[in-house]
């Protein structure tokens, strides 16, 4: 398990993982926020849980990318419950 926390340029953060985390991070999701809403498009899919909303990226390496402060937290609740760190 590989888990990166990344403050992106306009303050949010990106939660990356690999692919064989993905199933880890569907089961955290749903174990703490319930099953997330989810909208598909062609580039991402847009995933609602937790109060926040975030961008599922997965061209190379899989990420959830918070769109606003809730979500900035909601991904450090996630990414301690994987990790343990602060």
């Amino acid at each position: 398990m590989a888990f990166r926390l990344l403050t992106l340029s306009n303050g949010h953060l990106s939660l990356e993982f690999e692919d064989a985390d993905v199933a880890t991070v569907s089961k955290g999701i749903k174990d703490y926020f319930g099953r997330p809403k989810v909208q598909k498009s062609i580039l991402y899919d847009l995933l609602e849980f937790g109060g926040g909303e975030f961008i599922y990226y997965h061209e190379w390496d899989p990420c959830l990318i918070a769109q606003s402060e809730t979500g900035n937290e909601v991904l450090r609740a996630l990414y301690y419950n994987f990790t343990g760190d602060c």
